[in-house]
This record gives structure tokens, C-alpha cells and sequence, in this order.
């Protein structure tokens, strides 16, 4: 947009080709270089191929930028109009440079241009009301009229509204009284040559992504240098805040306490013209309501934010490396719906951790139940002994434990709210079902052991006893690939790593009871020596198999009632 004109692009991405259009027509080469001839289309056009720090290139047959988004997508809109920017900037040398900052919300540069020295300035409209003095009519630089500044107001509310970043270009020449590095005197006086609006509309997978957050308890926050206007409208568009519900601006958070702040940023997710301290302090203020936070950061003036943050995840492609230095995590190609995907990922491992430690947990109570209610209790002989408890462990119970570390998400981890802060592991929940199984697995283990001595020897029981409790730990792995679904519902041998653990431990149990009397190679050892093992005969296989899946049939009966909502257990208040 022009003070007289406003023209449209052609043309998508970084790839510097397109032409500019007016009412919805491509302009012809005479209309073209008409233009060129005209002053202040030509200081605006050479704004944009100087005004900038980005290198536009193309690698490996795809144009790529490096730099700021914004200084990228202005260059790329001033190759299309002037060429190669690396190539026009050769032919004006830059004499000095104002960094961007977030005061000024502004840059501006210095080069040699048309027999001169001219200043370039790029950035917010608003910041550079007061500083400009003049405008581009008819070939001739005049002063400009309070009705100027009404008419490229109207002009950025409407850019603004359908979600454009709205930049402000203005130049002047530069007079040998001028001293160049003098930020304050050099931009001022300037001369307004137009405005630009970017269009960076999110990718097409945002929108599912924002929506698996929202279902997934996650609250999405935006926060912002954009004007208030570009923030709600893409924060609209995108479903993170509703029209009635008004983006708070960085002015206004300057005017809050942190109490205030708490409650602003509780019932907020837009947050424009935003400065670096404010961002800390709407971090801080999240943290203080009990929230983690997770903050997402590129630029320099980002890394308080990304530090000061539970999860600072900065950008591997745009994000520069102070970001990335102050980060947990660098997001390799920049994409919002990555974040979400390893929410899930994370999500899973921890499911498949609780499942593992509720099996090995309940491993270990049964056990130390098991020798406390035989041995101490009711005065029986030890139903295990040292090595069989130390096989049970590490070759009987391991495999099927790791094997748990691999199962597959069976439910949508993402439908459910995030877990509380503070809660244990295992949690209330995990304790009722490892005492719970615990209880039926010595309930039934202490049943065969007395039936066996008062039916055979003590090495007879003393296996028996073995036999059953490893059978009551494989049933249970089964159990324990979840704790709201069904085997049969996740699919019997959907984990086939699960049934290989099973096979392997199955196995091994028959060759150390089935063959106690091979002697084992290059020693003088029999196998039921070294574990108190005996012989089984095939009805003592079949009691231990019967007895042991119980504990299968118990718990899958619990999951039925469980999932017809006869019963359920929370463990947490939060909805």
C-alpha cells in the first residue's frame, strides 16, 4: 500500500518471483516502469531490497531464507520488484545500520543511493507517527496533513483484521550536517512511503494440532509483537480465543501488579505489542497459578522467556542461537504441530512406564507377602528359596517388564487432561491395583502351597509353589499392558514382544522344573539341586495354569464393570 495506491503480490513462500497487481489486475511492463520513474515507489521498493539482514537463496532447487520471517518476507517482496536484494545492496553500500529493537519496534539502515546517502526505516506503523514529516505527491516530496495519517490508519485496521503483519516503510535523505550515528536525530523527519501487509498463514496442520491441545487440557497462548488487531485476528482464525474475548496489550500489562497479572493471564490467550520483559512476566505468572509452561521463542530478546520457562522449545531453522542456548529443546523444522506430536509421544512413554513399574511393583509385593503370611504367619516351611526368588526376578519376570516399555498406544492419550504436577508414581490409582493383584496372586500361591505339602513332599510344594507364582506374573503382564482396556480389546497379540517374553520365560520354567534331573555341563550339578526343583506331573501343570490365570479373569472382569461405569476409581480432582 502507497499513499495513493495499494497494490497486491503475486507469488507464494520465498520464491522471489511475481509481479504486482492492481484490482486484482498484473500490472504490464509499461505500467511497471512507469512506476520506477516514480520517487516514492522507488524509495519504497529500494526500502525493502535495503532495509533488511535476511540472505535469500536458493539450495538445492528450493528458495530458502535466513533471517527474521518478517525482514525475509519484505526482501523477498523487494527481489521481486528490484531483483537479486544481495545484488542491489553491492550496488548501495550500507554505511551504518539501527538495529531492531523492541522500544523502537523498528530498524533502520544507511546506504549510498542515487548520487547520495539516504536512510532507510522499516517497522510498526504507530511507532513512526511522531517521526514523520513528509510524503511522496506527484514526483515531489511535501509536507504531509493530519488526513494522511487518518487515511493509512483506516488502511492498517484493514490489513490488520485479515490477519496481516502491517510494516511501515519511510526513508529520507541524508545532509551533511546529519550525523549517522546518531539514532534519535537520524529517525526523524522522515518521509512515509507506504505501508506492506504480510499474509504468514499457519500450516495447514496448526488447526488440528491447536484442537488436540484444546482436548487434551493443553491451553495455547499467543503471545506477540503484533498489533492487537493482526493477534486477534489470527488468534480467531485458529480457534485459540473467541471474538468476544479481546487480546490484552503490552501497555496495558505494563499498568498491572503481579497479582493482576495472575488474573489477566488465567483468562487470556492473546497477548500483542508484548516486550521481552513482559513476556517473563506472563511466564512467571502462569507458573505462580500452578501451570507448567511450555514457551516457544526465536529471537535473542526470547531467551529470558525460553530459560525462565518449564520447557523452553526454540526454533532450529529461524531461531537464532542465543534462543537455542536458552532452550531445553530446539524444534528442527519449526512446526507448532511437532510440539503436540511429542505431547503424545510423551504421554505414551509415561502410560508405559506406570505400567511397568505397577507390574513390577506388584512382582515384588506379592512376593515379600508371599515368604511374610508362609514362613512367619503360619509357620510353614520357606515357599521359596534364595535362587528361585533371584530367578523369579531377573530371568521369569524380566523380559515380560521390558516388553512393556514397547507396548503400543491403544487409547488417545490426548483425550485425556494432563496428570497433576504433584503426583506420585505410582499414584493412588497404581497402589489400589498393585494390592489389588498382589492379593490374589499370594491369595492363590498360598492355596497351592498347602494343598502341596499336605499332599506330597516339601520340594514337591516348594516347586509347585515356584510354578504357580511365575504363571501368576505372565498372566499378569497381560493384565498390566493396561489399566482401563481389555487384552481382547487391545488385541491378544498386538505386543508381539510381550508373547515372546512369554514364550522365552515359559520355556525356561519347563526346562529348570521338567529337567531338574540333567545335570548341567562341566559341572557336577543337577539343575533341581541349584533351584529345589522337582518333576512335575501334567495334572500339577494343569492346577498351576488354572490357578494362575485368576488373576487374568479377575482383573478383565474388573476392566468389564470399569468400562460400563458400574465403578471408577479418580485419583485426581482436576477436570
Amino acid at each position: 500500500m502507497l499513499p495513493e495506491k495499494t497494490f497486491g503480490i503475486t507469488g507464494e513462500g520465498f520464491l522471489p518471483e511475481g509481479t504486482l497487481t492492481f484490482d486484482d489486475k498484473e500490472l504490464s511492463d509499461d505500467e511497471m516502469s512507469n512506476l520506477q520513474r516514480d520517487l516514492g515507489f522507488r524509495l519504497a521498493a529500494s526500502c525493502l531490497s535495503l532495509c533488511h539482514n535476511s540472505q535469500i537463496a536458493e539450495v538445492d532447487g528450493q528458495w530458502t531464507a535466513i533471517g527474521d520471517p518478517t525482514d525475509s518476507a519484505c526482501a523477498v517482496l523487494g527481489y521481486k520488484i528490484n531483483g537479486s536484494v544481495a545484488k542491489f545492496a553491492q550496488r548501495h553500500p550500507r554505511k551504518h545500520e539501527f538495529f531492531f529493537n523492541t522500544d523502537r519496534k523498528r530498524m533502520s539502515v544507511i546506504h549510498e543511493y542515487e548520487g547520495g546517502d539516504w536512510i532507510f526505516s522499516k517497522g510498526g506503523a504507530g511507532g513512526f507517527k511522531k517521526l514523520v514529516k513528509w510524503k511522496v505527491k506527484n514526483g515531489e516530496i511535501v509536507p504531509i496533513e493530519e488526513g494522511d495519517f487518518e487515511v493509512a490508519s483506516q488502511s492498517n485496521r484493514e490489513m490488520a483484521s485479515k490477519a496481516m503483519r502491517v510494516i511501515a516503510l519511510c526513508a529520507r535523505k541524508v545532509t551533511q550536517e546529519d550525523d549517522i550515528t546518531d539514532m534519535t536525530s537520524m529517525e526523524d523527519n522522515l518521509i512515509f512511503l507506504g505501508m506492506v501487509g504480510i499474509m504468514d498463514p499457519p500450516r495447514a496442520e496448526v488447526y488440528d494440532a491447536i484442537l488436540r491441545c484444546q482436548k487434551a487440557g493443553i491451553s495455547v497462548k499467543m503471545i506477540t509483537g503484533d498489533q492487537q488487531m493482526t493477534a486477534q485476528s489470527i488468534g480467531e482464525d485458529l480457534n485459540i480465543t473467541k471474538p468476544h474475548i479481546d487480546a490484552v496489550g503490552g501497555d496495558r500489562l505494563e499498568e498491572l501488579d503481579d497479582i493482576a497479572m495472575r488474573d489477566i493471564v488465567a483468562g487470556t490467550a492473546i497477548f500483542s505489542r508484548v516486550t521481552p520483559e513482559q513476556k517473563m512476566r506472563i511466564v512467571t505468572a502462569l507458573q505462580d497459578e500452578g501451570e507448567v509452561v511450555a514457551m516457544t521463542g526465536d529471537g535473542v530478546n526470547d531467551a529470558p522467556a525460553l530459560s525462565r520457562a518449564n520447557i523452553g522449545i526454540s526454533m532450529g531453522i529461524a531461531g537464532t542461537d542465543v534462543a537455542k542456548d536458552a532452550s531445553d529443546m530446539v524444534l528442527q523444522d519449526d512446526n507448532f504441530a511437532n510440539i503436540v506430536n511429542a505431547v503424545e509421544e510423551g504421554r505414551k512413554i509415561y502410560t508405559n512406564i506406570r505400567n511397568f513399574v505397577r507390574y513390577q511393583v506388584s512382582t515384588n509385593v506379592a512376593a515379600v507377602a508371599l515368604l511374610l503370611l508362609a514362613n512367619v504367619l503360619f509357620q510353614w516351611p520357606l515357599p521359596l528359596t534364595p535362587t528361585q526368588i533371584l530367578v523369579i526376578n531377573i530371568l521369569m519376570d524380566g523380559p515380560p517388564a521390558v516388553a512393556l516399555g514397547v507396548e503400543k498406544m491403544h487409547s488417545n492419550v490426548m483425550d485425556r487432561p494432563p496428570r497433576p504436577v504433584d503426583e506420585s508414581l505410582p499414584n493412588m490409582k497404581d497402589l489400589l491395583l498393585i494390592f489389588y493383584l498382589g492379593g490374589i496372586m499370594v491369595l492363590g500361591t498360598l492355596i497351592v502351597y498347602y494343598l502341596a505339602l499336605e499332599n506330597g513332599t516339601e520340594e514337591y510344594a516348594r516347586t509347585m509353589c515356584f510354578c504357580v507364582f511365575i504363571f501368576f506374573q505372565l498372566f499378569n503382564v497381560m493384565n498390566c499392558r493396561s489399566n482401563e482396556d481389555s487384552v481382547f480389546k487391545l488385541g491378544l497379540f498386538s505386543n508381539r514382544a510381550i508373547y515372546l517374553a512369554i514364550t522365552f520365560s515359559i520355556g525356561l520354567l519347563l526346562l529348570v522344573v521338567q529337567g531338574a534331573d540333567w545335570t548341567i555341563p562341566l559341572t557336577s550339578f543337577q539343575i533341581g539341586e541349584l533351584l529345589a526343583t522337582t518333576p512335575l506331573e501334567q495334572k500339577d501343570w494343569f492346577i498351576v495354569v488354572l490357578v494362575a490365570s485368576t488373576v487374568f479373569m479377575v482383573e478383565e472382569f474388573r476392566k468389564l464393570l470399569n468400562s460400563t461405569g458400574v465403578f471408577s476409581v479418580r485419583t485426581s480432582k482436576r477436570a
